[in-house]
């Protein structure tokens, strides 16, 4: 999977730009932060993201980067906000040494087995928040590397913690996923990058990992040798436990089908409540997407002729999640030819609602729901690979032609 995949993607994705003619190329937004970062030889900064325990609990956490460029070395230490989480990670150059959950383990820093990309094995979460940022401040031939490509989108300016921002898409190489795209925040004033939130494709998936938020950026502070030379212990990582309210919230792992759907609550495109049992009657089929899936935007004209097929017996129910109102409504008004009932999920902003959890997305989007007339869920599957025909003769089944 390649570029072209994304075809359908970006073409949506443009639709969704800031109109007029003032918005900056994208090119000239690296170009902005090339200059910004290419006198940086060592930095401390602090990265912001959601990270999940091994109980599957969603926690928000800062970690404390400090790093240099040539060697590269990193020392980050991560702490729960509102929680007693910590983390260590600590790289000489060659090996990344962690502590977490109550155990310290060491790897090497890059991966050998990717010889044209710089993988970074990652051993905790204060790990991943360096892994996630580095390449943006430290690694000035990656934003050259971008600008030659001509893979990159301009997407939008957004306030970032009161910073006006310029999005870009960068639309990667990869040899981990079979797609990979990442959205960068750079600050208007400054140059200098201030988010990074990856999407990924795989079997037909679409995913959206959390935003990495960065700040406190200080340029070249004068870091010892010997932070990178410290070797973590069991005690520089503690994990909360869980107790036995949180374990009981947690969600058994059970199959969908054969189940009626649930009465939850959705928002129509008034933003007024409906409940998506509402839609029983008939035979139903709940799509859960997003504008920036490029699988749903495959799966969309096949979904509308499946629709045209079966006018009057079949409804196409299209329920967003994962992204902004205005962002849908946007796509909405300018695709009328897809006349499916839409509505979005009332939470579709926070990564993990009660949608998200009862239909299991965490692997991705589209998942698809087929809803007999009783209400009864008959069907449940996710991603968009195998093509039109397949779905075409999976929804003739669920028909019974």
């Amino acid at each position: 999977m390649s570029f072209l995949f994304l075809v359908p993607f970006i073409s949506t994705l443009l639709s969704l730009q800031t109109s007029g003619t003032s918005q900056p190329k994208p090119a000239d937004v690296l170009r902005a932060a090339l200059k910004s970062v290419e006198g940086i030889e060592s930095v401390e900064y602090e990265v912001r993201s959601e990270v999940t325990n091994s109980a599957g609990t969603k926690l928000k956490a800062q970690t404390t980067i400090l790093a240099t460029r040539a060697p590269f070395r990193f020392s980050a230490t991560l702490r729960g906000e509102g929680s007693p989480l910590r983390q260590i990670a600590v790289s000489d150059g060659e090996i990344t040494r962690a502590s977490y959950d109550g155990k310290v383990n060491e790897t090497n820093t890059f991966a050998s087995n990717y010889p044209k990309e710089k993988v970074m094995p990652i051993l905790n979460d204060a790990n991943r928040h360096v892994s996630a940022t580095w390449r943006l401040l430290l690694d000035a031939d990656f934003l050259k590397e971008a600008i030659a490509s001509g893979n990159i989108l301009y997407v939008k300016q957004e306030d970032l913690e009161g910073d006006l921002c310029n999005v870009v898409l960068y639309v990667r190489p990869s040899e981990v996923f079979e797609s990979m795209s990442e959205y960068y925040w750079f600050s208007v004033t400054t140059g200098l990058p201030r988010g990074v939130q990856r999407l990924t494709l795989t079997r037909g998936r679409a995913n959206l990992s959390p935003r990495f938020t960065i700040s406190k950026i200080k340029l070249n502070p004068i870091i010892s040798a010997n932070t990178f030379a410290y070797r973590p212990t069991v005690s520089d990582s503690f994990t909360p436990p869980v107790t036995k309210t949180a374990d009981m919230a947690l969600p058994a792992r059970r199959s969908l089908i054969g189940s009626l759907l649930l009465e939850l609550e959705m928002r129509d495109m008034e933003y007024k409540p409906v409940k998506l049992s509402a839609y029983s009657g008939k035979p139903t089929l709940i799509t859960l997407w997003a504008p920036w899936c490029a699988p749903c935007m495959e799966e969309f004209p096949v979904l509308l002729k499946i629709q045209s097929s079966y006018k009057g017996e079949l409804q196409v129910v299209a329920v967003a999640v994962q992204d902004s109102r205005l962002n849908v409504l946007k796509f909405i008004k300018e695709n009328p030819r897809y006349k499916f009932i839409f509505l979005t999920d009332p939470d579709m902003q926070e990564s993990e609602s009660r949608l998200v959890d009862y239909f299991e997305l965490k692997d991705g989007i589209p998942v698809n729901v087929f809803i007999d007339t009783q209400g009864k869920i008959v069907d449940h599957w996710s991603g968009f690979k195998e093509g039109e025909q397949p779905l075409i003769m999976r929804i003739k089944r669920l028909m019974g032609r």
